[in-house]
């Protein structure tokens, strides 16, 4: 006798990708219970917890079939949490509300993470240091250029090569102190300490 049937060792890549189908366009709602712990509420009201650390959920097909990549709850919670991707062939209008704005909210929190370009005073961009990469304020050698107002001095993190140079807070422009620093700074023409300290 044939049957359409199969035993859990037979599924197919089809069959597997059906869950993920199922994971992104069945209404579920997931909230955080505990760290690595999340209840995971369906349409008809069931309820299952899905947890992370050890992969496992409290549904029925979970319990029984133990689905290579999870059951519908496990990669639900996967995409939502953004532990896993979403594949690249899911379309976002046939998905689950709920969950196209769990990854709105992924994409805005990376957004807000990633540091702005800043425009740097040769016209090009600048990204923000990294953090081995920290720069420390500090007083001018007293035998190299006195402190005046409206400049700052500053060393470059030892893995830049611990170069000292001088800032002027009126237009941003820097210098090494090594090439002239504040008396050799070029400024912009709208700078207030366009002619500080120049002879």
């Amino acid at each position: 006798m044939t049957t359409d049937e199969t035993t859990p060792l037979e599924r197919t890549d089809d069959q597997l990708a059906a869950r993920d189908v199922r994971a992104l366009t069945d209404y579920l709602l997931v909230v955080e219970d505990a760290p690595d712990l999340y209840l995971v509420y369906g349409e008809g009201g069931d309820e299952y917890t899905v947890d992370t650390r050890t992969g496992a959920c409290t549904c029925p097909d979970y319990e029984y079939r133990q689905p290579a990549g999870g059951c519908k709850h496990i990669r639900r919670v996967a995409f939502e949490t953004g532990a896993r991707d979403v594949p690249a062939w899911a379309n976002r209008d046939a998905m689950d509300p709920l969950l196209v704005k769990a990854l709105d909210e992924q994409e805005r929190e990376r957004v807000e993470a990633t540091p702005e370009p800043r425009v740097a005073t040769d016209g090009g961009l600048q990204t923000a240091p990294a953090p081995e990469a920290t720069e420390t304020e500090i007083e001018p050698e007293t035998d190299q250029e006195p402190p005046m107002p409206g400049y700052t001095y500053h060393v470059e993190a030892p893995a830049q090569g611990a170069a000292r140079y001088v800032r002027c807070e009126g237009c941003g422009r820097e210098l090494l102190t090594s090439l002239g620093g504040r008396n050799a700074l070029l400024h912009t023409e709208e700078c207030p300490n366009e002619n500080n300290g120049r002879t």
